[in-house]
């Protein structure tokens, strides 16, 4: 029996293990408080966004929501909306322990590739 995407996306908490931008580790130079924000996805089609315990700044709210779905944009895909705004990812890699995602961020006159790696320990 075949695991569904869906069921291996939800009911368990991701966090960002890995971040590149054209090839380069953006990770190891990201704040230790991003680096233990965390995401849930629901089988509802929401999602909820952790801060973790330790916030960048304590303004900011420590969840946020949002809904997602899979669909099919050059192969496998995760739309995440948030207030009206969606960003689409490929999934590169979707696996019990692992999820990598690509997008490519078209700001000014160039085009970025971010490739974001989130895993979670398996209980």
């Amino acid at each position: 029996m075949s695991v569904t995407p869906t069921e291996l996306l939800c009911d368990q908490t991701w966090i960002l293990t890995g971040m590149t931008v054209n090839s380069e580790d953006e990770y190891a130079t990201m704040l230790e408080c991003d680096k233990d924000n965390q995401i849930t996805f629901d089988r509802n089609g929401t999602y909820v966004i952790d801060e973790g315990p330790q916030k960048c700044m304590s303004s900011t709210p420590q969840t946020t929501s949002g809904t997602w779905s899979l669909g099919e944009v050059k192969g496998q895909s995760l739309t995440l909306t948030e207030e009206g705004v969606s960003q689409t990812t490929t999934i590169v890699e979707l696996t019990p322990t692992t999820m990598v995602l690509r997008y490519d961020d078209y700001s000014g006159s160039s085009t970025n590739t971010i490739i974001l790696t989130y895993s979670h320990p398996r209980q």
